[in-house]
C-alpha cells in the first residue's frame, strides 16, 4: 500500500509542481501573458508534435498492428466517449463547453504518467505492454481530441465532412502521430546525432506545457467555472475510469495488459489537451483548470484505484 502511494506521489507531484512555478513566475513578473501564449503555441504547433514522432518510434508501430487488447481499448473509447456525450449534453449549453468537458472524459495523459506507472507496477515487462499501445492511443486520443474540438467549436456553421477531415488531417498532433508511424513501418533508423535533438526537444514537452499552463491560471475563474470543473474531474476521475475497468475486468484482462487500461482510462487528462483547446477554439481557461484539477485528484484516485485492482488479485 505505501509503495502504492510513493509511486503515484513520485509521478503527479512534480507535474503540479511545475504548475505552481508557471503560476508564480507569472506573479513575481518573470513571465507574462505573452509568454504564455508564445509556449502554448510553440509546444502544440513543435514540441508536441516531435514528442509524440519520437515516442512512436521508440516503441515501434509492429506489434501495434494486431493484439485484442487494443482492439477493446478502441470499442471501450467509442463506449465512454458515447456515454460522456449522453452526460455532458444537458450539462453544458455552451458548445466550447462541452468540447473541453468531452475531451477531459476520454482523453487521458497516457505517455507522460502512464508508461511511469505501468513501469513501476511490473518493470520492463509493464513498459514493453504500454509501449505497444503508445501508437494507437496516441492516434486514437488526438483524432478523438481533433473532431470533438472541430464539432464544438462554438460555430453556428454547419460541420461538413471535409472540413472536418481536413482539420483532422493538418493538425500537427496528428502529423506528427502519423509521421512517427510511417518512419516507424518503413523500419527507417533515426540517425543519433538526430534522435538524440529530438529526445532532447521532447523532454521539453511537459515542463513548458505546464509551465504555460501555471502562468494562465486565474484563483477568479475557478469560482467562475466550478461547477464545470467539478464535473469534469469526476468525469475523468471517477465515472470513466470506473466504466472501462469494469468491462475490462469483465473481458478478463490482468495484469500488465489491465494496468495499461487502467493508465489509458483513470490517468488525468492529457497535458496537451490545454493547448489544444486553445489553439481550436474550445474553452482554454476551462481546459486549463481541468488539467491542474484532474492531475491533482489523480494523486489519490489512481492510488485507490491501483489498491483495489491489486487487492483482488487483478495486478
Amino acid at each position: 500500500m505505501a509503495e502504492n502511494l510513493v509511486t503515484s506521489l513520485n509521478v503527479v507531484v512534480p507535474l503540479f509542481l511545475i504548475v505552481v512555478l508557471g503560476y508564480l513566475l507569472k506573479k513575481w513578473g518573470l513571465t507574462d501573458g505573452g509568454f504564455n501564449k508564445v509556449a502554448t503555441k510553440l509546444c502544440f504547433n513543435i514540441i508536441l508534435p516531435v514528442s509524440l514522432f519520437n515516442s512512436i518510434v521508440s516503441a515501434g508501430v509492429r506489434d501495434a498492428l494486431k493484439g485484442r487488447m487494443l482492439l477493446w481499448m478502441f470499442l471501450l473509447f467509442l463506449g465512454v466517449t458515447a456515454v460522456s456525450l449522453l452526460i455532458i449534453l444537458p450539462l453544458a449549453r455552451d458548445p466550447k463547453k462541452r468540447g473541453v468537458l468531452l475531451q477531459c472524459a476520454v482523453r487521458s495523459n497516457f505517455v507522460y504518467i502512464g508508461i511511469p506507472i505501468c513501469e513501476n507496477l511490473f518493470g520492463e515487462a509493464g513498459v514493453t505492454v504500454a509501449s505497444v499501445a503508445i501508437p494507437f492511443v496516441v492516434i486514437v486520443y488526438n483524432a478523438g481530441a481533433v473532431i470533438i474540438l472541430t464539432v464544438f467549436s462554438g460555430g453556428e456553421q454547419k460541420l461538413h465532412f471535409g472540413k472536418l477531415l481536413l482539420n483532422i488531417v493538418k493538425n500537427p498532433l496528428i502529423i506528427g502521430s502519423l509521421v512517427g508511424v510511417a518512419w516507424s513501418l518503413a523500419g527507417i533508423p533515426v540517425p543519433t546525432f538526430l534522435g538524440n535533438a529530438l529526445t532532447s526537444l521532447a523532454k521539453t514537452a511537459t515542463p513548458l506545457a505546464l509551465l504555460a499552463l501555471g502562468g494562465g491560471f486565474e484563483f477568479r475563474a475557478v469560482k467562475d467555472q466550478l461547477r464545470y470543473i467539478l464535473f469534469g474531474t469526476a468525469m475523468r476521475n471517477v465515472i470513466v475510469p470506473l466504466l472501462a475497468l469494469s468491462a475490462a475486468v469483465a473481458l478478463g484482462f490482468r495484469n500488465e495488459e489491465l494496468a495499461v487500461f487502467f493508465v489509458a482510462f483513470a490517468a488525468p487528462v492529457a497535458i496537451s489537451s490545454y493547448p489544444m483547446a486553445v489553439q481550436m477554439n474550445g474553452d482554454g481557461e476551462l481546459a486549463g483548470q481541468l488539467v491542474v484539477f484532474t492531475t491533482t485528484c489523480s494523486l489519490f484516485t489512481m492510488f485507490i484505484g491501483i489498491f483495489i485492482l491489486k487487492s483482488f488479485g487483478w495486478l
